[in-house]
Order: structure tokens, then C-alpha cells, then sequence
């Protein structure tokens, strides 16, 4: 791919983002965790995709991809939803012998999860704490109110709610990120003062109540980690009323790069996405239309860092869904321009940046 500068076609404000495809070693505990906990919806064939064939501007539906086998087998897809017949956030990839991603590659830092709700938020910290599942840290970014985790695999989580785009720090440019304590008992009491927003389901062999967990106060909170958060939908900005409530979004994607500098010509130069903030020591962050950020990218292992083995544990893929074909053509096109690989593939337009992850481009 030649060097490309700074795009002049922005993306449009309306993209999604997911699913998120994971290779993973274990996926029967992975869904307990998913499923369980994170109250996903799991199902064994894609659902809600949309897309086109690749005779048209449309990648092919992931639905093309054929059937997928039963948890448990060698080789088995499971896609998770925030509610049944939504489409799918993840996609869980079973791969029992991938080696395991070594720490200092290239790949996924986190997953971000957005909520509908702050009280939609602490609902899902409560569930998880009274799991006693381990928590790595607790952050305001202005923006937004974070918890983080890392799933049974190791894989990087972000769980989250925005502010109301008016409250939004911000400086000439873009947004105005920043890392500090968070309120963690306010967060638990916006929790059990509101009904719940998000469907919940029973875990795998087993049933729970959808009301909030039992106990009381909060575990201490505190800033660590760098800046974050996003939304797939740019327009909401803020807590959405209960009535628009649906659950969860992949709110944001966060790599662990080689370059700042080759992921900015990348998914900026070629896929159109606008820097909104650059002065975080050793990260980059971009989204569309508006939004605080839609990916983030940090070099915090290390400039130039290898990729991880191929057909190891962790990302497979990421997917970017544009509002139309014409939209996607426009894509298509630039990429194509800056002499970009454009394959079709039964998940979408598959692209491959800087650090050879795929990413796959759909309506």
C-alpha cells in the first residue's frame, strides 16, 4: 500500500463498529464468562449483519459464512448479541491448539462495551463484582465513566457510558481526554436507583435473577489507565432514554500498534477516519463524526513491535459497518486508490492495516 495522506472524505457520521471477531482456546468458558455475566446472547449462526453480495458496492452477509458447530467442538463460531435477533457484537472463534498472544505484539488492547445508561453500567459492574471477577482499573475520562477487565483469556475489556456530548471536555481540534478516579459509588447508586435497560438472560446451566445482585456499597475506584471510550453510534452523545435503551454496543476498538504513524495513514489517509485527539503520551485517537473516539491506537509496548503468531489467541478481525453501498463504495475507492488490497469475503470487504489485522468493511 503507498503512503497516503490525510483523507478528504471523511466517514460518515453513522458508522457502526462489529462484530469483533476473538480466537479463542476455551470457548465453552469464554461463553460462561460472555453469556453469564456480561449477559450477550449467544447464537450459533450470524444474525442481523445485513450486508450484500460483493457483485454490488455491499459486502457479502455474514450469513454466507455457512453453519457453525455446537460449543465444544473443534472449530466452533458463536456470536453474542446484546439481545436476541440484534446484531452481533462478537464473534467467538474456537481454536483450542492457538498459542497464546505473547505481550509484547501487535493486536488488541481492549474491547470497549458501551451502555445505553450509567445505571445500565453499574448494573453490569455489580453482576461482575459479585462474581468476584477481578477488575483492573476504574477511570473518568471526562467524556465518559469506564470500569476495566480482561475476559478468561486475557483479552483486554472496557466497559462504559458516555456524558452528554455538552459535557464533553474539549479543546481546539477535538476532544480533551483525560484519566481520573472514578466516581465508583455514584456510579452503584445511579445502579439501584433506576430499572433496568438491558435484557438479561440466564447463564449457561443455570438461572439468575435480572434485578441486581445482592450486597451493598463499593469497591475503591481510582484513575490508571489511559484515556478511553466510544460509541457506535456518533449522534447519541449521552445516557439514552430508557425507551431507546437496547443494551451494549462495541463502543470502541483499542490496538496495540508498531507505528503511530502507519495506523494514522491507514485508517485516516485511506479509511477516513479524523484524528480527535494526539497529545496522550504514546497514543492516537479517531473517530467519525464527531464522536469522541471510535479506535484508539497506542505503541505503550514498544516501537516496532512484532505481530503476534500467526493463528494465535486473540483478534481476528474487526468489522466497520457504513450506513449505505454508496458509502462503502467511497471506501472501496480510496482505499483502491492508495493501492489498498479490497477482497470480498463472507464477513465483508476485507482489508488488511499496517499490522496485518483484518478489517472488514459491510453495510
Amino acid at each position: 500500500m503507498n503512503p497516503a495522506p490525510k483523507s478528504r472524505t471523511a466517514l460518515p457520521a453513522g458508522i457502526r463498529l462489529g462484530p469483533v471477531y476473538l480466537r479463542v482456546r476455551q470457548l465453552d468458558r469464554m461463553l460462561e464468562f460472555y453469556s453469564g455475566l456480561l449477559d450477550l446472547f449467544p447464537s450459533r449462526a450470524p444474525v442481523g449483519t445485513g450486508g450484500s453480495s460483493p457483485g454490488t458496492a455491499g459486502a457479502p452477509s455474514a450469513a454466507a459464512a455457512g453453519p457453525t458447530r455446537a460449543a465444544g467442538d473443534a472449530g466452533a463460531a458463536v456470536w453474542l448479541a446484546a439481545a436476541p435477533g440484534d446484531p452481533p457484537l462478537l464473534c467467538l472463534e474456537e481454536a483450542s491448539d492457538a498459542p497464546p498472544r505473547p505481550p509484547r505484539t501487535t493486536g488488541l488492547y481492549h474491547v470497549a462495551l458501551r451502555y445505553p445508561r450509567r445505571a445500565d453500567l453499574a448494573r453490569a459492574f455489580l453482576r461482575l463484582r459479585e462474581a468476584r471477577w477481578p477488575f483492573q482499573g476504574f477511570a473518568d475520562h471526562g467524556v465518559s465513566e469506564a470500569i476495566y477487565l480482561a475476559d478468561p483469556e486475557g483479552n483486554g475489556l472496557e466497559l462504559y457510558a458516555d456524558r452528554p456530548r455538552e459535557r464533553w471536555p474539549r479543546r481546539t481540534g477535538g476532544v480533551a481526554m483525560y484519566t481520573a478516579p472514578l466516581d465508583l459509588d455514584g456510579l452503584v447508586a445511579a445502579g439501584r436507583a433506576a430499572p433496568s435497560s438491558v435484557a438479561t438472560q440466564p447463564p449457561p446451566g443455570g438461572t439468575r435473577s435480572s434485578g441486581d445482585p445482592a450486597g451493598g456499597g463499593a469497591a475503591p475506584g481510582s484513575g490508571g489507565r489511559a484515556p478511553v471510550g466510544g460509541s457506535a453510534d456518533p449522534a447519541a452523545g449521552g445516557e439514552a432514554p430508557a425507551a431507546e435503551a437496547v443494551g451494549p454496543v462495541v463502543g470502541h476498538i483499542h490496538l496495540q500498534v508498531s507505528r503511530l504513524e502507519t495506523a494514522e495513514a491507514f485508517y485516516c489517509g485511506v479509511l477516513g477516519f479524523e484524528v480527535t485527539q494526539r497529545d496522550f503520551p504514546g497514543a492516537l485517537f479517531v473517530a467519525a463524526g464527531g464522536y469522541h473516539h471510535h479506535l484508539g491506537f497506542n505503541v505503550w509496548a514498544g516501537e516496532d513491535v512484532p505481530p503476534p503468531p500467526r493463528g494465535a489467541a486473540g483478534l481476528a478481525g474487526l468489522t466497520i459497518r457504513l450506513p449505505g453501498d454508496a458509502d462503502l463504495q467511497a471506501v472501496l475507492d480510496r482505499a483502491r486508490a492508495a493501492g489498498a488490497s479490497t477482497d470480498p469475503s463472507p464477513r465483508g470487504w476485507v482489508m488488511h492495516d499496517p499490522d496485518g489485522n483484518p478489517v472488514f468493511l459491510t453495510v
